[in-house]
Parts: C-alpha cells; structure tokens; sequence
C-alpha cells in the first residue's frame, strides 16, 4: 500500500499496477523515481497532479504515450533506456511546466516537433542518441533554454538554423557529435553563450565567418577537432575569451592569430593525458571562467535528485 503522503517514491523493478490495483491519489508526490520498469507501465491509476520530478531510469517501456497523465506541473523529467522507445511526441507535448529534460536513450531516431511547446525548458540533455540525425526546427522555439547538451549523437550531422534563435543559451555542448560537419551561420545570435564545447567533432572543418559575433564566450573546447586547420579572421572580436582547449599541434595555429589581440586568453594544451598551459597575459577574470566550467561540468555528471 503507497503512503498517499509521501513527498517521494522510489521504486526498483516494482510494478505500480502490482502494488495498487484500483485509482489512488497522491497529492503530496513531487519526486517519482523508476527503475527497472517494465513494458507495461501505466501510470493512469495513480492520480498525481502535484509531481515535479520523475527519473526512468533503465526501464524497458515500448512508448510513454498516456504515461503522464496531465502531469502540468513536471519541471524534471529524466529517461534512460538501453531498450526501445516509440514516439515521444504525444508523450511529452502537454509537459509545459517542463525546465530540465534529460533524454539518454539509444534508439532515439529523433527528437519530436513537439518539442517546441516547451517554452519553459531551461535544460536540454540529449545523450547516446546513436540514431539520432536531425533536430526539428521547432527547437528554436525553446527561448528560455540556458544548456544545450548533446552528446555521443554520433549519426547527427547539422544543427538546425534555428538554434540562433536560442537567445538565452549559456552552454552548448556538442562532445563526440562526430559526424557533424558544421555549425549554423545563426550561431552568430548567440549572444549570451559562455561555453562551446565541440570535444571530438572531428568532421567539422570550419566555423562560420561570423563566429567573432559571439561577444560572451569565454571558453571553446576544440580538442579532437581533426579536421578544424584554421579560425576565421573574426575570431579576434572575441574580447571575453579566456580559454581555448586544444591539442598540441592545433596550438601553433592558434598562437598567432590569437594572442596578440586576445590578452586575457588562456590556451590549454593537451598531450595525451597531460595538460599545460602555455606562457600568456594573465587573466584577471580566470576565476569567473573557471566557476562557469565548475558549473558546466557539475550539470553534466549530477543526475536529478529525486531522492
């Protein structure tokens, strides 16, 4: 019998229909956690109006579709699958308190249209989509999102025009998209991004003319970007720059046109699994770039707290 008090609920491999057979509401959930689930996962006995947070995590469900009953006030929603997941379009398309959405499935084949009723997302995680090849347009629509992050997208070859109009996108991450080729000219709209992360994007082979467009960024990640030979001229705009992680090779490259002109940049060498960074102008605003990578970096390893 479920508490109908409870704040949260944390199940391992526990069938909801086995432990309640007729409706139950549960006014005071705000944090659901899954795991192991099975195919047949209904949630449409258990009223839930009040949940905030909910994690799947290695379930096995076929499709979400009538999964979240009416759940409006869901802020967090994480799913991660090894298995098949059908459509998410309907499933997640009524979610419009959603902010953070983290999507770590493997047969992922493509991200829904209906993705762009989220105006309120803040956070997009979209990792080990190895079948994933496009993202809709309809992604432009999410105008509060801050952190973009895809990751092992290894099939998706472009980013949708639309990402420029991503006004308020702090982070975008973009680690072992490896076949992507290129970036949108629209990234130039970017006003407020701090951090481009593009850890082995190895087929991209050149960054957008307009790229010095991006007053606000403070640190590129480029290291196993094999085919990037050289940066456009517009790169020395970028005033707030302050590091720039490469190979040791790319940083011959990058010396010359850079740090004349950028004198608070940093560029971090990497050889093989060491570090170091050569001699430049020290930078009086280190510490600031270094808290927002803390904050990246924390973003990407916490999962949802829904204990």
């Amino acid at each position: 019998m479920i508490n109908n008090q409870r704040r949260s609920l944390r199940l391992d491999g526990i069938d909801l229909s086995s432990i309640t057979k007729s409706p139950v509401q549960l006014k005071n959930l705000h944090k659901l956690y899954l795991r192991a689930c099975g195919r047949d996962l209904k949630l449409s006995h258990i009223i839930i109006p009040n949940l905030k947070e909910i994690v799947f995590e290695s379930c096995s469900f076929w499709e979400l579709t009538g999964v979240f009953c009416e759940l409006i006030h869901l802020t967090k929603l994480k799913i991660t699958t090894r298995g098949w997941l059908s459509d998410l379009s309907e499933a997640i398309a009524n979610l419009v308190s959603l902010e953070a959405l983290t999507l770590d499935v493997c047969s992922l084949a493509e991200i829904p249209e209906s993705i762009g009723n989220l105006r309120k997302l803040k956070l997009l995680k979209i990792n080990n989509g190895r079948d994933l090849k496009k993202l809709p347009e309809q992604m432009g629509m999410l105008k509060c999102l801050r952190h973009l992050i895809i990751e092992d997208c290894s099939r998706l070859s472009a980013l949708p025009e639309s990402i420029g109009n991503l006004v308020n996108l702090e982070v975008l991450s973009l680690r072992y998209c490896t076949s992507l080729s290129e970036l949108p000219e629209s990234i130039r709209n970017l006003q407020k991004l701090n951090i481009l992360d593009m850890y082995r994007c190895k087929e991209i082979e050149e960054l957008p003319e307009n790229f010095g467009e991006l007053k606000s960024l403070m640190k590129l990640q480029m290291v196993g970007c094999y085919a990037l030979r050289k940066l456009p001229e517009s790169v020395s705009d970028l005033e707030q720059l302050e590091q720039v992680i490469c190979v040791d090779w790319d940083a011959t490259h990058l010396r010359t046109p850079l740090l004349p002109t950028l004198k608070n940049l940093r560029i971090v060498v990497r050889e093989g699994s060491k570090s170091f960074v050569p001699r430049c102008p020290a930078s009086p605003q280190v510490r600031k770039v270094q808290l927002l990578v803390d904050a990246f970096e924390f973003v990407l390893s916490s999962p949802l707290n829904t204990r």
